[in-house]
């Protein structure tokens, strides 16, 4: 039974995924600015890119910065 339930989990999570990623690029493309730097200051650009998805959302956040004129120190983690 645990292993069912944990596939079912599993399934769930992977499905959301793809849901997740499109929730932060609207936050990130046209959420408030307020939700926008909480948004960042979790997501921490700061960090070494480990995987592609990481960089590339990085690469969103910075682009949103810039357009808005921001310096990346406003979504440093506190």
């Amino acid at each position: 039974m645990f292993f069912m339930e944990k596939q079912m989990d599993t399934k769930l999570v992977y499905d959301a995924g793809d849901n997740v990623l499109d929730q932060y690029k609207k936050i990130i493309e046209t959420g408030t600015s307020e939700e926008f730097i909480s948004f960042a200051k979790k997501y921490n650009i700061f960090q070494v890119p480990r995987s592609s998805v990481y960089r590339n959302m990085c690469i969103l956040i910075k682009a949103r910065l810039d357009r808005e004129g921001l310096s990346y120190e406003t979504v440093r983690p506190e």
